[in-house]
């Protein structure tokens, strides 16, 4: 269902909040919904704990997808004065954040 919405995104919404769609799809749909779902990743990390990286990496995921609703709505609201404010605070709290790969590269 998910995919079937982004693939019918593409092309016709703005390429920003698409391409950050695609790329939380690709690394991180896998692994949250086994955990949301109760799958060994949750299982395994009641037993072990939640190592720092990994708690920062979810804080930086749960962020980002702020992001992309905050993107959505500027471009549902129809832009205007809020037009390039949400790439604004995607630099200010780039540190927060997940890293993009245009960020990598």
């Amino acid at each position: 269902m998910v995919s079937e919405m982004l693939e019918k995104l593409q092309g016709k919404a703005p390429p920003e909040p698409v391409n950050m769609l695609l790329e939380f799809r690709e690394y991180s749909w896998k692994p949250l919904s086994s955990f949301v779902h109760g799958g060994i990743h949750a299982i395994h990390r009641h037993s072990k704990g939640y190592p720092l990286p990994l708690l920062e990496q979810m804080v930086r995921i749960s962020n980002g997808v702020s992001v992309m609703v905050g993107m959505l709505v500027v471009i549902l609201h129809g832009g205007g004065e809020q037009r390039g404010k949400i790439p604004k605070i995607q630099r200010a709290f780039a540190d927060c954040l997940p890293e993009t790969k245009s960020q990598i590269s």
